[in-house]
């Protein structure tokens, strides 16, 4: 099991910071700013030729002789999609980065779903290779947590043309939260571009080994590139590593520089950071989560 159920009770006391807040067309939970016969009162308008006298407040008329319509906040749902690179580099670590991504992803979903949003889940790597559709309410975390789990590592990492795929494929409005290495030599920038253009509101959760980004110096390796089996053999000097820390670094700054610029979520993760860090002190201060 991704969570156990003592960590489960503590995520029922969060919810996700949609910054877009429209709803769908079924009921739930988050508010929308439409006015309508929802649940929960709002205010009250003069009544207009045409309106549907259901909603006219007798009580109020008897008082002031005018007419005046209630009006009412709709309660909607929120359409959440976790998009999990699955591809051999997510492979890589302990825990491995795809292990973790699952971890993160399950957790999040399940404070959506116990706030009767809809979540929904894809995993990719140059394409979308599986996708569950969005299911709804508490009962079905188990359903969603059992897909997350059978997740393996597998195929080359093509960030942009497997979200401009799913933009292309699922355009509402709702929150892609996109979790990867994001080490693709081909970039990721059209990729977001596009979820962004189909009308999605995104996270971008960077997950990178301790090994990655911190290796040591003074050891002669071996390296195979876990998705093209490439192989160069170096020796870990110390300029290599501080060159190569560098590197990493910028790789990391671009993006972050790239998510500030679109108004996205970005959060710089390694996979021996606490679950619990993450949740309620990172994604809290990032005002992700409340």
């Amino acid at each position: 099991m991704l969570l156990d159920n003592s960590f489960l009770r503590l995520l029922e006391k969060s919810e996700l910071v949609a910054k877009r807040t429209q709803g769908t067309h079924l009921v739930g939970q988050r508010r929308s700013p439409r006015l309508g016969g929802g649940m929960e009162f709002n205010d009250y308008r003069q009544y207009q030729r045409g309106d549907d006298y259901r909603y006219i407040d007798w009580n109020l008329y008897s008082r002031l002789e005018q007419l005046f319509l209630k009006q009412f906040v709709e309660e909607r749902d929120y359409l959440v999609y976790f998009l999990v690179d699955h591809s051999r580099s997510m492979g890589y670590g302990q825990p491995t980065k795809l292990h973790y991504a699952a971890q993160l992803a399950a957790a999040l979903g399940y404070i959506a779903l116990i706030k009767s949003d809809r979540v929904g889940s894809v995993a990719f790597s140059s394409c979308l290779d599986a996708v569950m559709r969005p299911v709804k309410s508490k009962n079905r975390a188990r359903s969603y947590f059992d897909f997350l789990a059978q997740l393996e590592p597998a195929g080359e990492t093509n960030v942009n043309q497997a979200l401009t795929l799913f933009g292309h494929k699922y355009k509402q409005p709702g929150l892609a939260v996109v979790l990867s290495d994001f080490l693709d030599p081909l970039g990721y920038q059209q990729g977001i571009l596009a979820l962004r253009s189909a009308g999605w509101q995104v996270w971008l959760v960077q997950i990178l080994s301790e090994q990655e980004v911190a290796p040591t110096p003074g050891a002669d390796l071996y390296l195979i590139d876990s998705e093209t089996s490439q192989a160069k053999e170096v020796y870990l000097s110390e300029a290599a590593v501080n060159a190569y820390r560098q590197n990493v670094e910028a790789h990391c700054q671009a993006l972050a520089r790239f998510s500030k610029e679109y108004g996205n979520l970005y959060l710089r993760i390694t996979t021996t950071d606490p679950l619990e860090h993450i949740l309620f002190q990172r994604l809290r201060k990032e005002r992700g989560l409340k």
